[in-house]
């Protein structure tokens, strides 16, 4: 984890009285100049779930998921981006507010009651960007058990293919939520090979990009069955690099408790900003990446993964242009800016 701040952590201190079972968090910061600074760790929550979560956010947003499409041209295009264009909701095709967030999960989960039942399992194929957050917090509030997995390169079917079927055969699912343009490169390279799991297309395939499925009606009346900390939230599998891809099951409470630590240990407060490229599948990318903003109330700026293996000074660029206060990578991402960046 990269903390870029002027100022500097020295403790955590626990004050006031505790709302739920979590204190309000605050730390100490040390500036440049030797003062003391007192910071609200950001947003204190009663949730026990992340259903929870999201409904607490969606009322009270402060932070936000901006995709940034391309490396290269994502920030000139942000900056060219009329303000006045933006609603409450979903400000554009690269931009989710929060609320935006839980309506479209709402409204995804009504259409997935009708196909599948709670405990049922979803695999979750999709590319970078902003779909695939809806549709797993949709799974959430259906209480289906979500199976985030990368989807296959269809130039790199030997290898991608392979870890695919490992994951279907071992997580069986019941539905495979995608996107209308991956679900079309789907089935014209995977013709036949998925049958044997999934045979009724039609009913089992959903894009969830659909436009009809964003439907404010469905959402406003959606009831989401009762979920504790103990229910089921996801499965996380393993990379497979190094042996055949194993899943681990998470609970909301698992999750939740993980958020809680990440935001203390990290020193995530209400003045932070969070800018993220790792992949939704892998457990940092997911949980740190993505659920941590929406657990702390911050903004984030999303990366597409490749677009840092080819150019990494846009994660730096990003980062500067935002503010970022948090950002995140394995050793190797920092050793691809030294070599890949030059000084001028």
């Amino acid at each position: 984890m990269l903390k870029v701040n002027s100022a500097t952590t020295v403790e955590g201190v626990r004050v006031g009285s505790p709302p739920g079972d979590q204190p309000e968090i605050k730390e100490v910061r040390v500036s440049p100049d030797g003062r003391h600074h007192i910071n609200a760790i950001s947003s204190v929550t009663r949730a026990m779930t992340l259903v929870d979560l999201l409904d607490e956010r969606a009322a009270e947003p402060r932070g936000s998921y901006t995709f940034l499409a391309n490396g290269r041209s994502a920030l000139a295009e942000l900056d060219a981006k009329s303000d006045d264009t933006k609603s409450d909701n979903v400000k554009s095709d690269k931009e989710l507010s929060f609320p935006g967030l839980s309506r479209q999960a709402r409204a995804i989960a009504a259409h997935l009651r009708e196909r599948a039942a709670p405990g049922s399992r979803a695999l979750l194929l999709y590319p970078p960007g902003l779909t695939f957050l809806p549709a797993f917090f949709g799974c959430l509030h259906a209480g289906i058990i979500a199976v985030p997995a990368p989807p296959p390169e269809t130039v790199r079917l030997k290898h991608s293919l392979p870890r695919l079927l490992t994951i279907l055969e071992d997580a069986e699912p019941d539905l495979i939520l995608t996107t209308a343009s991956l679900r079309s490169e789907l089935d014209r390279e995977l013709v036949g090979k998925l049958d044997d799991f999934l045979p009724n297309r039609d009913r089992y395939w959903l894009a969830t990009d659909d436009p009809d499925l964003d439907d404010e009606a469905a959402a406003a009346a959606w009831k989401t069955p009762a979920l504790d900390g103990g229910s089921l939230a996801y499965l996380q599998y393993t990379s497979g690099s190094t042996a055949s891809p194993r899943g681990v099951m998470v609970t909301h409470g698992n999750l939740i408790h993980n958020l809680r630590h990440l935001q203390r240990g990290f020193a995530y407060d209400a003045d932070s900003h969070s800018v993220t490229w790792m992949p939704h599948f892998h457990d940092y990318g997911l949980v740190d990446g993505l659920l941590q903003p929406l657990y702390s109330n911050i903004p984030c700026h999303i990366l597409p993964p490749l677009s840092i293996l080819k150019r990494p000074l846009c994660w730096l660029r990003a980062m500067d242009r935002y503010g970022a206060s948090h950002t995140h990578g394995p050793n190797f991402a920092y050793e691809l800016c030294i070599q890949r960046i030059l000084p001028n």
